[in-house]
């Protein structure tokens, strides 16, 4: 009895399996358009920035400002990049982009101690960012990247970094640096 169960069960599994076919998703199917497309080209779509600081000092970027500041360094970065067109009529994939831009100052650890006056010049901007890559209405590529600080250019660029820490010498304008690796770094994310 267990034997002609057990044949009965093998026999069910394989030909219900050998029964159905794969039709190809809308994903897939997609996915499979958008690979052929060459050169890929990319237009922003949905782009949510959310500014994470502890010290809001002037002249830095602010939840008003920062969202016009990454729109702008990803279409410069599109076209830098050759992955952006002007040419209504090509096919081009809608990017959506949500940043988490969590800004650091020297010693804002500490600023329960004295306040914002123990606060020193800014540090370090840690990015978080997820990219999905829309194309016939379906997400065909997502891209996630988590508790990034931006690139500084080798050992002497860290090393240059590091001064300017200690010495708290960093302000807005590093800032905007970081903000223009980051995009840069998100727009290479995206096939050419």
């Amino acid at each position: 009895m267990k034997n002609l169960l057990t044949i009965t069960l093998f026999t069910t599994l394989t030909l219900s399996g050998c029964a159905t076919t794969n039709t190809p998703s809308q994903t897939s199917q997609a996915a499979i358009a958008f690979k052929n497309i060459h050169p890929k080209h990319y237009k922003l779509n949905n782009i949510n920035i959310h500014l994470v600081s502890q010290v809001n000092k002037e002249g830095f970027l602010t939840k008003d400002n920062i969202q016009k500041t990454y729109v702008d360094n990803l279409n410069q970065q599109l076209k830098l990049q050759n992955k952006s067109t002007d040419n209504s009529n090509e096919e081009v994939a809608l990017v959506d982009v949500d940043v988490t831009h969590k800004r650091i100052f020297m010693g804002e650890g500490l600023k329960f101690i004295a306040g914002d006056h123990i606060v020193g010049g800014y540090a370090d901007t840690v990015f978080t960012y997820k990219i999905n890559v829309i194309y016939q209405g379906v997400v065909i590529e997502t891209h996630t990247t988590e508790d990034v600080i931006s690139y500084k250019g080798g050992i002497i660029g860290n090393f240059k970094k590091i001064a300017r820490d200690l010495s708290s010498q960093g302000n807005a304008q590093d800032e905007l640096n970081d903000v223009q690796k980051a995009t840069a770094d998100i727009v290479s994310h995206l096939k050419s």
